[in-house]
């Protein structure tokens, strides 16, 4: 902008610019809301150089100027032209599955309160920017001794793999986690109350969680030892992030089918419904979804509880390990030189996929259960499901498909980076956007996997994801084990 125009803006309180893109002037809807709002200006720009502008009157906002536009909007070198177009693309990046709600109205978000502190020790450079690799000099440097407080840290940089975000005092810089000449190390800080947030290894060297019994999916004594006549129908492990023109990729969210066969004689007559119950029961297991009628999942529900819970659980992680062991081990059977090119190329897949590495498995990494097509439901979202006798979650059926079946997908997700707030900030805005939309909104729950590793096409991994087989987890729901990688490969395969 000219500097006359920067001299008219001075000591405005308020000033709307608004961008219309078919060169049209201000609606009516512009010029009464910008009034009511208690805008003192009013501009709209368009993409061929004209602007209208309007100043507040008594009554109404009021035409003052209506011509070409007097500024430029290129930027004045390619140096600064490459700069913006790199800040616009992580902008856009990470606002990309936001609802516009959240951008106008960021006050009613929820504070992200981070648990994560760094300890500084030596000379911490500070910088106002996270390219800071572009700047010949910090901002400020600040000697920081041995005994100084953690500073919080709020965030890890896109663009820079060395750039943290820190709170110091009543400003936010960036600071070079890799600079020679200080000592950083992150650690827990105290947020709630007088106890310390505790790293994964911390919790798992301490046992289970107090308060949590890990149980079988299936609620029924036939299940411990018993036969259930429960057994997959989808035998593969299916892909759910297929689309028109976008090939199966065998990531993003990866589910089994299972049916309830009660005639033995007759496999193909699959009809009978059984009760679910949640596989962990204790302080935070939390229904996070109840969807009920949705086009395609039907009855929905998806529960979530810490991943400590299992990873302090030796069975289960052993279940894990040998669920990518027995993927892995496919490729060297005798087998494997006969196999087409597609065959393997799906054997690979899947091995990579099933090859779970509970080391980035971070403190606020969550495990979560997700049943598609309920005949009944007998939880509520937002309820804890904290004892036995609130343990059941509903009965299977055929709602929002033509087959009868459960569809379970298990999926732990967690920050990519300890100490990121990434899971914390996705976790709110999911839980947010699901009191926002209602019932039947279910993608905020799917665009934690488009967050993640798993989704490869997206590129934006703030988040680490892994599918677990249920048909490995819970072996009830697999009595015959007939559940495979591919088309006649075991996952038992040892």
């Amino acid at each position: 902008m000219q500097d006359y125009e920067v001299e008219a803006f001075k000591g405005l309180d308020l000033i709307f610019i608004h961008n219309h893109p078919n060169g049209s002037d201000a609606s009516e809807a512009d010029l009464r809301a910008a009034f009511a709002a208690g805008a003192e200006m009013l501009m709209v720009v368009t993409p061929q150089g004209y602007e209208y502008v309007y100043v507040r009157g008594a009554r109404g906002m009021i035409r003052i100027r209506a011509e070409e536009a007097s500024y430029e909007v290129a930027p004045g070198t390619a140096e600064e032209h490459a700069l913006l177009e790199a800040r616009s693309w992580a902008q856009t990046q990470a606002d990309r599955l936001n609802p516009p709600e959240w951008m106008m109205l960021q006050e009613e978000r929820e504070p992200y309160v981070p648990t994560i502190g760094l300890k500084v020790s030596g000379t911490l450079r500070l910088y106002p920017d996270e390219l800071f690799d572009r700047v010949d000099t910090p901002f400020l440097p600040v000697i920081a001794a041995d005994n100084s407080p953690p500073l919080r840290v709020f965030g890890y940089s896109q663009l820079n793999p060395h750039a943290v975000w820190i709170e110091l005092g009543d400003w936010k810089f960036w600071v070079d986690i890799s600079d020679p000449d200080a000592e950083m190390t992150f650690v827990p800080l105290m947020e709630h109350g007088d106890s310390s947030t505790k790293t994964m290894e911390e919790v798992v060297a301490t046992g289970a969680p107090s308060g949590y019994e890990i149980l079988p999916i299936v609620p029924d004594e036939r299940a411990h030892g018993g036969s259930s006549n429960i057994e997959t129908s989808d035998e593969e492990w299916a892909d759910r992030t297929g689309r028109d023109n976008d090939p199966k990729t065998k990531r993003g969210l990866l589910s089994r089918d299972y049916n309830h066969v009660p005639d033995e004689d007759d496999p193909e007559k699959i009809h009978e419904s059984f009760q679910l119950q949640s596989p962990v029961i204790g302080p935070d297991v939390r229904v996070e979804f109840v969807v009920r009628g949705h086009e395609t999942l039907g009855n929905y529900v998806v529960i979530s509880f810490p991943a400590s819970v299992y990873q302090s659980d030796e069975e289960i992680m052993q279940q894990l390990a040998m669920q990518g062991q027995a993927a892995a081990h496919l490729n060297n059977q005798s087998l494997a030189p006969h196999l087409t090119e597609e065959e393997r190329s799906k054997m690979e897949r899947m091995a990579s996929i099933a090859d779970h590495n509970p080391d980035r498995w971070h403190e606020d990494g969550r495990i979560f259960y997700a049943f598609a097509h309920l005949s009944k439901i007998y939880v509520n979202a937002e309820e804890t499901i904290n004892s036995r006798d609130r343990a059941i979650i509903g009965l299977t059926g055929k709602s929002g498909t033509n087959q009868h079946h459960l569809d379970l997908a298990i999926l732990y997700v967690g920050s990519s980076n300890p100490g990121s707030g990434a899971m914390e900030t996705e976790l709110n805005i999911l839980r947010s956007e699901y009191k926002r939309k209602g019932s039947n909104s279910v993608s905020y729950f799917f665009g934690l996997v488009e967050r993640s590793q798993l989704y490869p096409t997206n590129n934006r991994f703030i988040l680490y994801a892994e599918n677990m087989d249920s048909a490995r987890l819970h072996p009830e729901l697999d009595e015959s084990g007939i559940a495979e990688y591919m088309k006649g490969y075991s996952i038992y395969a040892q």
